[in-house]
């Protein structure tokens, strides 16, 4: 006769423990990618040049900034890299082998309005998530007037305004654009590392410690016989031990 299985182990086999529990990896994935969001300055630190995109004017130059959970493109419109006020002929390129499909650096047309001092805009785009890049947002920044009154447009993305005063041109934008495979793999990371696995872990350590000291190990009402076959409070039924199966004598 089947042994019955215990409650939590009954519950992976049902549709909606795993509908609630993904849920919950869904969500735990959103909240850690706009924690990032909020606290990582994601176009603030080392940037590596990768060059230019297009070779006609003006000429895109693209760097990448990559931090714990985040990472960045940013491409600049320069109408001359040898004659605007920060010369990238200086610069070593850093070869990739191509871009990520979040981002549309590699797909801009060049901007027609350019600034005296050989500048356009800034095109960036940025992706949050861990352990994948999950959700991300683009803005441009154009690059006319002073640095405090520069027009800044945010797409796929919830503006919080700038990070500091001091630097108005990096905002704290929660983004919102889906990266499906990111997604999809962190919903499944949050689920199983903290809704699934150690859930199962603490169930499963209860009911046999519950069953060791003769305790029911659904509701863990006293059981005052050892043998009792089912509890009084909650009518769990005890396991029925499996006998032994009957073995055959050596024959010489």
């Amino acid at each position: 006769m089947p042994q019955p299985r215990p409650p939590h182990l009954q519950n992976l086999r049902s549709p909606k423990h795993w509908l609630k529990r993904l849920t919950l990896g869904l969500l735990t994935t959103i909240i850690t990618t706009w924690t990032g969001a909020y606290f990582i300055e994601a176009i603030r630190g080392p940037a590596a040049y990768l060059g230019p995109t297009r070779a006609q004017r003006p000429f895109l130059e693209v760097f990448r900034v990559d931090h714990f959970g985040s990472q960045a493109f940013s491409g600049m419109d320069v109408l001359d890299p040898e004659d605007s006020d920060f010369s990238f002929t200086s610069m070593k390129i850093q070869e990739i082998d191509g871009y990520p499909n979040w981002t549309r650096i590699p797909q801009l047309h060049a901007t027609p309005t350019m600034h005296s001092n050989g500048y356009g805009m800034t095109h960036t785009d940025i992706a949050y998530g861990w352990p994948c890049l999950a959700l991300s947002n683009t803005h441009d920044i154009s690059l006319l007037g002073t640095r405090n009154n520069r027009a800044v447009e945010i797409k796929y993305g919830i503006d919080l305004g700038p990070f500091t005063p001091t630097t108005p041109e990096s905002h704290r934008i929660l983004p919102y654009k889906p990266i499906i495979p990111g997604l999809i793999i962190n919903t499944l990371f949050y689920t199983l590392t903290i809704f699934t696995i150690p859930t199962l872990i603490f169930k499963t350590t209860r009911y046999h410690h519950r069953l060791k000291k003769n305790h029911c190990p659904i509701c863990n009402y006293i059981l005052n016989d050892p043998h009792q076959p089912r509890c009084p409070e909650c009518a769990w039924q005890r396991p029925i031990p499996t006998p032994p199966s009957p073995t055959t004598p050596n024959q010489k």
